[in-house]
């Protein structure tokens, strides 16, 4: 769930910063939170969401899939859940993100 943050530079970095920023608006989050950070990738599809949505007009949803008990990283849905809440918190996501919702799959033995 968390990565090396955005490495763009120059004119890339002010047009993503400007790309989250209306996505911040739409969500109802502060400006001043980071989506540049450790988290960029979640922030980044919320802004794909956001695009396709509300620029293009594309009926699009947003699917998180969680996998639980996977043998390689074994993450129970309390886990998932734990996880989850943290994130929203340090996006500073308040409420549910429209036309999204997060699915769980139990992994294969």
């Amino acid at each position: 769930m968390y990565g090396k943050g955005c490495g763009a530079r120059g004119g890339s970095r002010s047009l993503i910063e400007s790309s989250l920023g209306r996505t911040k608006e739409w969500l109802g989050v502060e400006r001043d939170a980071d989506w540049l950070g450790r988290l960029h990738r979640s922030a980044n599809r919320l802004a794909y969401l956001y695009f396709l949505r509300e620029i293009e007009k594309v009926d699009a949803f947003l699917v998180n899939l969680y996998f639980t008990e996977d043998p390689h990283s074994p993450t129970t849905r309390r886990e998932w859940g734990v996880g989850i809440r943290a994130v929203n918190d340090e996006l500073r996501i308040a409420n549910p993100v429209p036309y999204s919702a997060s699915s769980f799959l139990e992994g294969v033995r």
